[in-house]
């Protein structure tokens, strides 16, 4: 395990073997890899620009996501095992293209 506050850092090589392992669903259940919901209230692509608000709570058998800017919203959910939990809230700025 790494030091606390010690900063690790990976050669790209490695980096693009692990981003390649994650798209093709290795290390992952086979059920986890399949429930996800997503919902918005924005009509298209161009209504969810702009400042959202995030919250997020993560369990060992899920998450939750909400994103808030003004009447528009955005909520993900994902269901399957992983380790510990966490709360946390942070801001985002998204940027759609074309408006």
């Amino acid at each position: 395990m790494a030091a606390r506050g010690k900063i690790r850092q990976f050669p790209t090589a490695y980096k693009l073997k692990a981003i390649k392992q994650a798209e093709g669903g290795e290390g992952v259940l086979p059920g986890a890899r399949k429930l996800g919901i997503a919902q918005a209230s924005a009509t298209s692509a161009a209504g969810l620009a702009g400042v959202f608000n995030n919250y997020s709570i993560n369990t060992s058998i899920g998450s939750v996501q909400v994103g808030l800017s003004g009447g528009t919203f955005i909520v993900s959910l994902t269901v399957g095992p992983a380790g510990g939990g966490a709360a946390s809230t942070y801001p985002t700025n998204t940027i759609a293209t074309p408006k």
